[in-house]
């Protein structure tokens, strides 16, 4: 799989547990031929923290049964 396709996994994973505000950055977004990570960050209330963990577990144990 290359970097986009899992870019699109884990945005439509965060997209699906509430978090829309989703922020690509690094070498990725900047001008290098091959870049080899991608930098970003979410924005989620704190508090709500482990439930989006455990949402985001159940999401990965569904797609590796698959």
């Amino acid at each position: 799989m290359t970097l986009v396709n899992n870019l699109e996994i884990l945005v439509s994973q965060l997209w699906r547990v509430g978090i829309m505000e989703i922020v690509i950055d690094g070498s990725f977004v900047e001008d290098k031929a091959s870049p080899g990570d991608i930098d970003g960050y979410f924005v989620a209330d704190v508090r709500s923290l482990p439930d989006i963990v455990r949402e985001l577990n159940v999401a990965a144990t569904n797609v590796a049964s698959i």
